[in-house]
């Protein structure tokens, strides 16, 4: 597994997590440690990345900036691919849709309220349609799993779904806050469901018409989430990581969750993105000694 991590100072970096496996002086099990290595660091944009997305299968990570720029990175060569300079305004939020372990498409969006979507084979620009209006920049994007329709959330406090087949907005709301974090839920239904954050609440949204099933009271402002078969995680203010589990009901169609874990940061810094590994049973909250952008 690899982490990507962007800076305000223009730089990203890649590191990969190992297991160390150490023996036990007491004859018990061998006791295991996660570790990061460095794979790669790039002074990637002329100004802050603003965002970062990759298609872990296929080793292909894409960083967004304030440069009006995307760029793109192969993970097993830990080589810098170039850069794709169709935005007119910075890149606030990215998105892959894969296939299998296939990257299909790059889905952009960025300040001026535009969405860029690219062919991942060559990444020629498919087609550009308005999320929002020009004053308003999109906040985060989060890609349906049959890669026919995407959501996207706006600084003021929008909600957006676009046909991607069409290549046109297809319905648009005010949200009572604005959001700051969404995302489909990986549930076994296959994207029925998706995860919205917005202040000091997570909710569960019904696909169909947007109906909310449940709601989360996190407390304190979420900044950022990682939703993962029948888990979700939160990062909010004051360096904390609370982990609930979320029970799907099929015959009351309710998501009930429970908050089973806290976990507070040693660095003193709060985390603006999150990640989940798919691999993993289970949820692990990583310590990096860096600020995460």
């Amino acid at each position: 597994m690899a982490l990507v991590a962007g800076s305000y100072e223009r730089f990203i970096w890649g590191f990969s997590l190992k297991t160390l496996t150490s023996p036990s002086a007491t004859g018990a099990s061998p006791s295991e440690t996660l570790t990061l290595a460095p794979l790669f660091s790039y002074p990637a944009h002329t100004g802050p990345v603003r965002c970062v997305a990759a298609a872990p299968r296929a080793g292909l990570v894409a960083s967004g900036g304030a440069d009006d720029s995307v760029r793109l990175y192969d993970l097993p060569s830990a080589a810098d691919l170039g850069p794709l300079l169709d935005p007119s305004a910075a890149v606030s939020a990215l998105a892959f849709y894969s296939r299998g372990p296939v990257p299909r498409n790059l889905l952009a969006a960025c300040d001026d309220g535009s969405l860029h979507i690219y062919d991942a084979d060559g990444f020629a620009l498919l087609s550009t349609l308005r999320a929002f209006p020009r004053h308003e920049a999109a906040e985060a994007l989060a890609v349906h799993p049959s890669g026919r329709v995407a959501l996207a959330v706006g600084r003021a406090g929008a909600l957006a779904m676009l046909n991607l087949v069409r290549g046109r907005r297809s319905f648009a709301c005010r949200l009572e806050h604005p959001a700051s974090a969404i995302a489909y839920a990986e549930d076994r239904d296959g994207g029925d469901r998706f995860v919205m954050a917005a202040e000091n609440k997570v909710s569960v949204h019904d696909s169909v018409d947007a109906r909310v099933i449940h709601d989360m009271d996190c407390g304190k402002k979420v900044l950022a989430m990682a939703p993962a078969k029948l888990h979700i995680m939160t990062s909010e203010r004051r360096h904390s990581l609370h982990l609930y589990v979320c029970i799907h009901q099929l015959r009351c169609s309710m998501w009930p969750c429970i908050r089973v874990g806290s976990f507070t940061l040693e660095a003193r810094t709060d985390v603006l993105l999150l990640g989940i590994c798919p691999a993993a049973r289970s949820p692990h909250a990583l310590r990096v000694p860096m600020q995460l952008v």
